[in-house]
């Protein structure tokens, strides 16, 4: 089969806000081979299981930008308070954008984004759980940029 484009899996979460416009990008670890620009995004949600469903082959690759994360959170505390620093191309992103990338990545709120990349972090022996991912990559499949 002479397949052309990047194959996407989704949480089924997120086809909503892909399909309604809300999410505009993904945020992933680096492939071994990157997609080009004005390749075909096939997106599905349940890929590689009999649950295989086609959410969208509508977008194009517009644009990658290079992303660090770094979440922290301290559970001896309740509510859990959470320290987010992300850099988008190696700048830091403000307050305002760092809700703006929440949301735009397909999540409710910057809570809800951190919470997602915190999950299955286990506190150290002072209860805290800390997330850093490095030389993730941003693909869009709009104009928008950081």
């Amino acid at each position: 089969v002479n397949f052309k484009g990047m194959l996407l899996g989704f949480k089924k979460q997120f086809a909503g806000p892909i399909l309604d416009g809300t999410k505009i990008f993904t945020i992933r670890e680096k492939r071994k081979v990157e997609p080009k620009i004005g390749e075909t995004l096939h997106m599905y949600s349940g890929l590689r299981t009999k649950h295989t469903e086609l959410i969208s082959k509508e977008h194009t690759l517009t644009g990658i930008q290079l992303v660090d994360i770094a979440i922290s959170e301290d559970r001896s505390v309740k509510p859990f308070i959470k320290w987010v620093t992300v850099y988008v191309d190696e700048r830091q992103l403000s307050n305002t954008e760092l809700n703006v990338l929440a949301v735009s990545d397909g999540f409710t709120d910057l809570n809800d984004f951190c919470n997602f990349w915190l999950k299955g972090g286990k506190p150290d022996e002072n209860k805290w759980v800390v997330v850093l991912k490095k030389d993730l990559v941003m693909h869009h499949w709009t104009d928008f940029r950081f």
